[in-house]
């Protein structure tokens, strides 16, 4: 893996402070080269592109010299994965797939210029793959029909959640707890979910909210906690870990996420291979991965019928079934399918690329 690791300038203290240069590290065994360094010229999107581009050809070039010459590139994101990949492309040849995670799609955050690179990867691209239906059909309408075909490639649910053991369904009567886990920012919708959750159980005690994940709006939500008169039933976790995440899940009844907008939603599959019900916005990724059987869909930004849900769902929450929620989940998104499937993908690549050579 190769990675341009710039930093914002709103780290500012990290211009004296922080790495510059070359590093690499081991990965659970895979190499990842980095070039640590800062983002100078953040308003200036061309000017960003192009130093990224330069230290993405110098990571090659280094990745190249250490572990040989690849038969294909991935390229996770256009921005700017897919750039650099297509530029390492017209220099070598070597054919690369994308695959994209981005909201800034659909919250309308690409500038003209942007967009014009954009589509150059994307139309070089030898397979462009998204992690849901909707999100594939997203992009095809923005980058239109000669760009190429779109394919859906969901995202992978790690075996640390899917070999975890299934925790005792809730026998209490009273007891609950529902769990967030996301970035504090304000596309997650964080500060809907306490509004909700104080409208459904304020002075309950018995039902309480623990929220995952660090952000720069977390002084807000508690604010936003203390003034609703719920601060006894919210805990803010802080960041976690994967393994504390794994905790958390196996020691909740309920999984919520309020976005505004996703394009998969790792936490949804993470929630569903421990057995987990999941309360979850249409906002893009969720509708394609949710059964009725796994819980709840509901539109965005509705505080009113998010609290509503959380209600049913703590009255209905015994019908929910642990191992068949986990099994449905595995044969969709655990490793060995998702695997097996990016193999095909690169087989079928590598195969057109070589009779094209001849």
């Amino acid at each position: 893996m190769i990675y341009p690791a710039q930093r914002s300038l709103r780290q500012w203290s990290s211009i004296f402070r922080g790495r510059y240069g070359l590093a690499e590290e081991n990965d659970c065994g895979l190499s990842t080269l980095r070039w640590h360094g800062m983002r100078w010229f953040p308003r200036v999107p061309y000017l960003t592109s192009v130093s990224l581009i330069r230290q993405g050809i110098k990571l090659f070039k280094e990745y190249v010299a250490r572990h040989g010459t690849p038969d294909i590139l991935h390229a996770h994101s256009i921005f700017y994965g897919g750039i650099i990949a297509y530029a390492i492309n017209k220099i070598t040849g070597i054919p690369y797939v994308i695959t994209e995670h981005s909201t800034a799609y659909a919250r309308d955050l690409i500038t003209p210029t942007q967009k014009a690179a954009a589509l150059d990867a994307v139309t070089h691209a030898s397979r462009r793959m998204a992690v849901s239906p909707p999100f594939c059909e997203l992009l095809q309408d923005y980058f239109g029909a000669e760009a190429g075909q779109w394919f859906p490639v969901p995202n992978i649910v790690s075996n640390l959640f899917a070999k975890a053991p299934l925790s005792k369904p809730n026998q209490s009567k009273n007891s609950f707890t529902f769990l967030c886990v996301a970035l504090l920012i304000s596309k997650k919708a964080i500060d809907n979910l306490i509004t909700a959750f104080a409208n459904a159980f304020k002075n309950n005690p018995q039902v309480t909210l623990r929220i995952g994940g660090d952000g720069p709006e977390r002084q807000t939500l508690k604010e936003l906690a203390r003034s609703l008169g719920i601060t006894s039933q919210v805990r803010f976790l802080g960041k976690l870990t994967r393994k504390q995440v794994v905790w958390e899940i196996a020691n909740t009844d309920v999984f919520v996420l309020p976005s505004h907008f996703e394009t998969f939603g790792v936490v949804v599959i993470e929630a569903l291979a421990m057995g987990k019900p999941v309360v979850a916005t249409r906002c893009g990724g969720p509708e394609s991965i949710l059964r009725a059987q796994d819980g709840e869909l509901i539109p965005t930004d509705d505080i009113q019928v998010l609290s509503a849900t959380m209600q049913k769902i703590r009255r209905e929450f015994h019908a929910y079934k642990p191992q068949e929620i986990r099994e449905s989940c595995l044969a969709r998104y655990g490793e060995g399918i998702i695997t097996k499937r990016l193999k095909a993908v690169y087989s079928e690549v590598l195969s057109f690329n070589q009779l094209r050579q001849k």
